[in-house]
């Protein structure tokens, strides 16, 4: 049996994806995919920083890189945003005062 034909039989059985997805959370957050969909409705399935509805987009579980913990789920274009910026208040407050300096304009 070839590693395709494998998936396959994950993807069929009853639970099969899910408890795959659970392991991944496990294995990438140290939370279960049951804790992860608890904070998202603790969210009310809204993005922590532009607020829109995760149910409608991809969601990301944003992390510090440096102490792997857990902040919150994001919208794929604000966790990708908060990466680009290294994590950094400091570039983000830059950013932010770059954009009101020509928004008056």
């Amino acid at each position: 049996m070839c590693a395709n034909e494998a998936t396959k039989d994950w993807q069929i059985s009853p639970g099969g994806e899910r408890k795959v997805r659970n392991a991944g959370f496990v294995r990438r957050f140290g939370i279960t995919l049951e804790e992860w969909e608890t904070l998202l409705v603790a969210q009310n399935y809204l993005c922590c920083i532009c607020g829109i509805d995760l149910r409608t987009t991809r969601a990301d579980t944003d992390h510090c890189h440096a102490t792997g913990k857990n902040r919150g789920i994001l919208c794929h274009n604000c966790n990708v945003g908060l990466g680009f910026f290294k994590d950094s208040p400091q570039l983000l407050l830059s950013a932010s005062e770059y954009l009101l300096k020509f928004q008056a304009q």
